[in-house]
């Protein structure tokens, strides 16, 4: 089994973004801004050291194992449940 790792040390905010996949094992050192995009799922083992902003996104699910050390933001989401497994630091917003 093949696990990509990336390390990003800042930020990312896509805001035209069409079929965006992002590898497995993404490590996030900043905010990773994913509002408005067509992305419709997150990789396994995604870690954001900021805030994660999936509002107004095609997202169904989380990932297990999903770590945010900020704020959470799922307003205009699919998403319903979270995971058992789910890390967040900061809040959990529009759920």
């Amino acid at each position: 089994m093949k696990v990509d790792i990336v390390v990003i040390n800042d930020s990312i905010y896509l805001k035209i973004a069409k079929g965006i996949e992002l590898s497995n094992g993404i490590f996030v050192d900043g905010d990773l801004d994913l509002s408005g995009t067509r992305i419709t799922e997150l990789p396994a083992g995604l870690q954001v050291d900021g805030d994660l902003d999936l509002s107004g996104t095609r997202i169904t699910e989380l990932p297990e194992g999903l770590k945010v050390k900020g704020d959470l933001d799922l307003e205009g989401s699919d998403v319903t449940e979270l995971p058992e497994d789910l890390t967040v630091g900061g809040e959990v917003l529009g759920l």
